[in-house]
């Protein structure tokens, strides 16, 4: 539905999707969780704030590759 298919086929695309999800989100998500661990006790402000923004996001990108996948 107006979307630029960068795949040929099924394998193609989940091979895609999968490289984007190793490289990118799953770094991501362990960079967070250090900061997090990191910076909580000595700016709770800051940790705060950032997950407001970071956590509905990576929600949402975790949601698009799982439906990619499935489709």
């Amino acid at each position: 539905m107006g979307e630029l298919e960068l795949y040929g086929d099924r394998e193609n695309k989940v091979e895609f999707v999968k490289t984007i999800f190793q490289r990118r989100y799953l770094p991501s998500l362990g960079l967070y969780g250090i900061l997090l661990g990191t910076s909580l006790r000595s700016r709770p402000g800051f940790v705060l704030g950032i997950s407001i923004i970071y956590i509905p996001l990576l929600l949402l990108l975790g949601i698009r590759f799982y439906r990619m996948v499935k489709e």
